[in-house]
């Protein structure tokens, strides 16, 4: 239930049983597709439920008419047919495979066993016919059964529980940096706050402090599940750490080794103890020098004056101040060690021309369709060039935007017109193609173009919300005809005030506009129109 499609279907349906979800997730596949929208028009009252004959009710009731699931196939070849559950199976599966001889022995057996039955040769014949098809393609309830289930206890803890769900689903794919960045847009789109790990706050996994979710510890790369698990014992011993020294004091540095305290310090697990992530680790030698000094005095039995003030010593060590790192240095290493940009992202800047003008999901390259042309905003990660077999110079890159990235090719003759524009660590706008090679999708770049010079993409829907003033019949049948000027692919919803409410039409799928910036501008300049907006 996680694609665009799938959660279509369910908004049009309005499922409001498990057995809808479950007939659903049967229908939602290549083949069954087509009677998606008998049955959603079935089940909504919009179009009379109908039988191929009264005494299969009871086994389509459920499905409002529609065949659906293997089971059913059998159901009816054993009303109508005479057949046993057996029997109806291989029937089934003949049927599935398409065997042609054994199907036509068996169209003899059902016909016969129809007539046995009371029915005509005729209701047969057409039962038999009906069944072919959908033998072929029909799901097992079952198996759809499980999904839809697991599917809807998800959805209503996702519904119910947003924070704890995702923090469970972050952990879950702490391994996965596709899914893993994926999930964490999701929680950004839902406002959900996932704050960075925190030495002091942090514990294994993702958990979910004061309504928001803290970044587990081990999902820091470098940072291997017995130094947290060391850390963390130490913290719920002794309390939360007053500064690095502090830390550095309390902790086995066996355990936590050198490696692991930096790695901590340039994600920022140390921001709450007052320095900079670039100071700690200029000054990495001071700390573990004194954290030293103190333990081999402990260990000699010699006590120092702060012991009994609380004190750490922190203020007394040589502490040189450097100024924090820019947001360039601080990403690449939040992406180097958490798999992702966390704090920020480098298209931060031109999140504007992503929305607009980016025209794939690259959190989604397994649903991609190859061969048509898409645009793509993107950071250009890595480049490298190779030399073919003629001597000409191409090039592979990865690109990536908020969502995945995917590997980027540039010909010859592509690169060589391009060259200057493919600078790593440049963002930059790409025109393409998207193909398909050992099971990876690969994007074949045609050029690189300025940002601004990129085609809007339409969104899903163009909101329109009406004046307070003139909006009678006549005018509505007018302001129709004028958005016809600008037809595109998108939906339209209509904001319609009445008595100090608004009303939220959904216009016919025939009546569908661009939502590029000129068309929005021109229909907001409309009479009747107060505003405009793309979702």
């Amino acid at each position: 239930f996680e694609s665009s499609g799938m959660q279509d279907i369910l908004k049009r349906a309005k499922p409001n049983r498990i057995e809808d979800l479950i007939a659903l997730n049967a229908l939602y596949r290549p083949g069954p597709m087509q009677f998606i929208d008998q049955f959603v028009d079935s089940k909504n009252g919009k179009t009379p439920i109908s039988y191929p004959l009264p005494s299969l009710q009871p086994v389509l009731e459920e499905t409002y008419g529609v065949i659906v699931y293997q089971e059913q196939v059998m159901q009816i070849a054993q009303i109508v047919g005479g057949f046993s559950l057996g029997k109806a199976d291989i029937l089934r599966r003949a049927m599935g495979k398409k065997k042609e001889k054994e199907m036509a022995k068996m169209e003899q057996e059902f016909l016969a066993g129809a007539e046995e039955k009371g029915f005509t040769r005729k209701q047969a014949h057409e039962i038999f016919e009906l069944l072919k098809p959908f033998a072929g393609y029909g799901f097992n309830k079952s198996h759809a059964a499980a999904y839809s289930i697991l599917a809807y206890q998800t959805a209503f803890l996702k519904a119910n529980y947003p924070v704890e769900f995702i923090a469970a689903n972050l952990t879950n794919e702490i391994n996965s940096t596709d899914k893993f960045a994926e999930y964490l847009q999701e929680a950004r789109q839902m406002a959900i706050t996932v704050r960075p790990p925190d030495i002091n706050r942090s514990e294994k996994f993702f958990g979910v402090v004061d309504g928001e979710i803290v970044f587990g510890l081990v999902g820091i790369k470098n940072v291997g599940a017995g130094a947290v698990d060391h850390t963390l014992e130490v913290r719920h011993e002794g309390g939360t750490f007053a500064s690095l020294l502090d830390f550095l004091e309390r902790v086995d540095t066996r355990s936590v080794n050198r490696k692991v305290i930096e790695t901590l310090a340039q994600v920022g697990a140390f921001d709450g103890l007052g320095q900079t992530r670039a100071t700690l680790l200029a000054n990495m030698d001071v700390y573990f020098e004194a954290a030293n000094h103190t333990r081999d005095n402990r260990r000699a039995g010699q006590t120092s004056l702060f012991d009994d003030t609380g004190e750490t010593g922190e203020a007394r060590l040589p502490i040189e101040e450097i100024p924090e790192w820019n947001a360039a240095v601080r990403l690449e290493y939040e992406r180097e060690l958490l798999g992702f940009y966390f704090s920020g992202h480098p298209l931060d800047d031109f999140r504007t021309e992503w929305n607009e003008r980016t025209t794939v999901h690259l959190g989604r390259l397994e649903t991609l369709s190859t061969g048509e042309a898409v645009q793509i905003v993107g950071l250009l990660r890595s480049l490298r060039t190779v030399v073919t077999k003629k001597g000409d110079r191409m090039a592979f890159g990865r690109l990536e935007d908020y969502r995945g990235e995917i590997e980027l090719v540039a010909f010859p003759e592509t690169y060589a017109n391009n060259i200057e524009a493919l600078q790593v660590n440049r963002v930059i706008g790409c025109v393409g193609k998207l193909e398909r090679r050992n099971e990876t999708i690969q994007l074949v770049l045609d050029e690189v173009r300025p940002l601004g010079e990129l085609d809007e993409r339409d969104a899903t829907a163009v909101h329109i919300r009406l004046s307070h003033d003139g909006v009678d019949e006549e005018a509505l049948y007018a302001f129709r005809g004028d958005l016809s000027d600008y037809r595109g692919n998108s939906d339209v919803f209509l904001h319609i005030p009445s008595n100090g409410q608004e009303t939220v039409i959904r216009a016919s799928s025939q009546l569908r506009v661009s939502s590029k910036r000129d068309s929005l501008d021109g229909i907001s300049r409309h009479p009747i129109v107060s505003e405009v907006w793309k979702a």
